[in-house]
């Protein structure tokens, strides 16, 4: 069960000085990324984060929460600004310095909740209010939803209810909005630098296609669990790693939406044409589907 914290954490007024001060900063880090790759995949991230705020609202109404309480809407708050820290990544990654503390950083996640600390926006909400803001921004995009603590304390609870609703509106965006694009050519050559980090863990940079999903992707496939990207050796793997997001997903009617918008057949349409071994994309789609069926989504249609 999904709860929302039973006191306000902040007042509306909080919200709109936070949102202000960051609409006032933010323009300039991307006019600097502009500057240096126009055609930089991340400058269009304002969609998806707008598309994962109206998520968050729609999840909240699904679950029977008011999408009208201060709470909600710090939520909300927390959705549309949750991917700051891409710009500052792909700068960091062009070249470009910034303070200590954000050089020492890695994770888009920590660049956002960075990012608005040296705005000052973390000045603006209390001190439970920006705890909660600050897990939310640095772990919505870990491989696994983090566990939460035993006997854990009022606050915890929070943290984890809400940091459950943003990661699933984040991947419901996606899944939904862009798995057309990740199954072209364009896609598949913007998607590789943006995973050059990942792969230099394991001495690869760019991922190929090639028709098949190494044993140590599908064996953490099989086990219906997210996992890293750098255990994929190929894109085909990649793409199985994207599928894999599906299994955190604990909402039926998010997971219908997802079913309906062809997301899984994408997928595997796509590895039949990679012409992956028939045993590999059984094993993916009837763990996928048995999934969803088990979830009560109807997987006839």
């Amino acid at each position: 069960m999904i709860t929302l914290p039973t006191r306000d954490l902040c007042l509306p007024s909080h919200i709109e000085g936070a949102q202000a001060t960051i609409e006032n900063a933010a323009p300039q880090l991307v006019e600097m990324l502009q500057q240096i790759d126009p055609d930089h995949p991340w400058l269009s991230k304002g969609v998806h984060s707008a598309k994962t705020c109206n998520n968050v609202f729609r999840i909240l109404e699904i679950l029977g929460i008011s999408i009208d309480s201060n709470n909600a809407k710090l939520l909300g708050f927390a959705a549309y600004n949750h991917d700051l820290g891409r710009i500052v990544q792909a700068l960091k990654d062009a070249g470009q310095k910034f303070s200590p503390e954000m050089m020492t950083l890695k994770e888009h996640g920590e660049y956002t909740a960075q990012l608005l600390r040296e705005w000052g926006v973390d000045m603006l909400f209390g001190t439970d209010c920006w705890k909660v803001l600050e897990y939310l921004f640095v772990h919505h995009a870990d491989p696994k939803m983090p566990a939460i603590p035993d006997n854990p304390s009022e606050l915890q609870i929070w943290k984890h209810d809400m940091l459950r609703v943003l990661r699933v509106a984040d991947k419901f965006a996606t899944m939904v909005n862009r798995t057309d694009y990740y199954l072209t050519p364009e896609g598949i050559a913007g998607q590789n630098p943006l995973m050059e980090k990942e792969c230099e863990k394991v001495g690869r940079f760019y991922l190929d296609e090639a028709g098949y999903i190494n044993e140590e992707a599908l064996d953490a496939f099989s086990k219906r669990q997210p996992f890293a990207r750098y255990l994929c050796e190929t894109y085909e793997a990649y793409m199985v790693n994207y599928l894999a997001w599906i299994f955190e997903i604990d909402i039926p009617e998010i997971l219908k939406s997802i079913f309906k918008s062809g997301f899984v057949h994408k997928i595997t349409g796509y590895l039949i044409a990679r012409e992956v071994p028939d045993n590999q994309i059984n094993l993916v789609y009837n763990e996928v589907i048995d999934y969803l069926q088990n979830m009560g989504v109807d997987t006839s249609v």
